[in-house]
């Protein structure tokens, strides 16, 4: 029997790549593109991610990586970066000094707010012709592909 091959843009994780990379993009160019100082995407939902959940915890580090589903020395050299671009700051936890709690500078959190209305602008435009069921639909099937791969990333490990 001869095996049939699929065409590389027929794959899922070509199509997930793929919008992915669209997704980046275009987030980088309309939400973060007319900003003063440089500010990826990545950076821009960290900075979230310590805005809503920092007003009721202390963040650390691990939480970025758990969050996020990136490795350490990622996580590290996010934060040194954005703690260059003076938004975020790595201060110490009195119960035990080798954990460094991130926090937001005020810059950050200026820019967050004007940030946010953009995302929000701009997921409206990712769904726009997306009917309620099909988005469910989607995320069914999103979730489906994410926990194949966590079980994946678990056999591995």
């Amino acid at each position: 029997m001869k095996q049939v091959h699929k065409r590389h843009d027929a794959t899922l994780g070509f199509i997930i790549k793929d919008l992915s990379n669209m997704i980046k993009r275009e987030l980088d160019h309309q939400v973060f593109g007319d900003m003063d100082e440089p500010m990826s995407g990545v950076h821009g939902w960290i900075v979230c991610f310590l805005f809503d959940e920092g007003k009721d915890r202390d963040i650390y580090q691990r939480d970025i990586e758990q969050e996020f589903h990136i490795r350490r020395s990622s996580v590290t050299g996010l934060l040194q970066a954005m703690e260059k671009h003076g938004l975020v700051k790595r201060e110490s936890v009195a119960s035990d000094a080798r954990l460094k709690k991130i926090t937001l500078t005020p810059k950050a959190i200026e820019r967050h707010l004007r940030i946010t209305q953009r995302i929000d602008a701009f997921d409206q435009a990712l769904e726009a012709g997306i009917t309620s069921e099909e988005r469910a639909t989607f995320l069914r099937v999103a979730e489906k592909i994410k926990h194949n791969l966590e079980s994946r990333e678990n056999q591995s490990e």
